[in-house]
This record gives C-alpha cells, structure tokens and sequence, in this order.
C-alpha cells in the first residue's frame, strides 16, 4: 500500500485485515509515520465496539498477550515485527471494526500531581522519578497519614 500519508484509520484497517506482508510494500514514509503511531496503536487495538461482547473481550486480551507484552523489547528495534504482532493482535476483526479511543483518566493525572508536590515537599532529598513512583502508589488515606505525621493538618494541603 503506497500513500502519501498513512492515518490511523488505515493503520487499523490493515492490522484488522491481518495484512502483515504489507509493511514491506508501506514506503519508508509510511513506516515512519506507523513507527510514531505503534504506542497509538496499542490503545486502539484494545478497545474494539461490536454487537459480540465475546470478540470485544478478546480484543483486550490479544492486545495484552500479543502487542503489549514484550512492547519495550521490540519497539525500537524490531518495527517489522512490532508491526506482525500488532495484526496478530486485531486478526479477529474485520474490515469495518469499530476502533475507540481510551482516554487517559485526567482525575488521576491530576490527584498525582498534588501528591508529587506533597511529597516533594517533605523529602526534598528524593529523585523526582522516585517521588512520582511514590505518589502514583499512593492513596489518599496515606498521604493524609504522611501530612498528619508531618505534624499539619491535611485540609490544607488536600
């Protein structure tokens, strides 16, 4: 398939279709473009719409065993093959598969930010990757123990 530019659409149609030849016949653009997209791709994939609930679960859990799995290890390297396990995850699909979007949870995002801050705050001497790991695995009730401890009340910082 050559094009000028390749969408996400007919990045999906293909995977749907099962067409894991095609990456040899996409132009070096395209293989660029569908290299941008695979992160994309894998929240796509997961979330199918369809009257049989069966392949809307099979959906996820293809993605999960096929496409996510070893994501890290064959990403950078190995396009080709990050590109088969993509159609190997959507080959239950048809052509007319409807593909949404997951959104990222901007509440969580949000309640994680406070916390880094908070945390931050009390231990200034913590790397920021290790703070964020920090808030993201917390819940409220500890870091409101963690203020408590601190000796301030937690309605002020929550």
């Amino acid at each position: 398939m050559k094009s000028k530019k390749i969408s996400t659409k007919e990045i999906l149609m293909l995977a749907d279709t099962d067409s894991k030849s095609e990456w040899k016949s996409l132009s070096d653009e395209d293989r660029k473009i569908v290299k941008s997209k695979f992160w994309l791709m894998n929240r796509y994939a997961s979330l199918v719409r369809n009257k049989n609930k069966e392949k809307e679960e099979l959906a996820i859990l293809a993605t999960n065993d096929y496409y996510n799995k070893n994501y890290m290890v064959v990403a950078k390297d190995h396009l080709e093959l990050q590109w088969q396990l993509l159609c190997m995850s959507c080959k239950n699909n048809d052509s007319n598969t409807k593909h949404e979007w997951i959104p990222l949870n901007k509440s969580t995002s949000n309640k994680v930010s406070k916390y880094v801050k908070i945390i931050a705050e009390f231990f200034p001497q913590m790397k920021i990757d290790e703070v964020e790991l920090l808030a993201t695995l917390s819940t409220k009730k500890e870091i409101e123990q963690l203020i408590r401890d601190h000796g301030l009340e937690p309605t002020i910082y929550l």
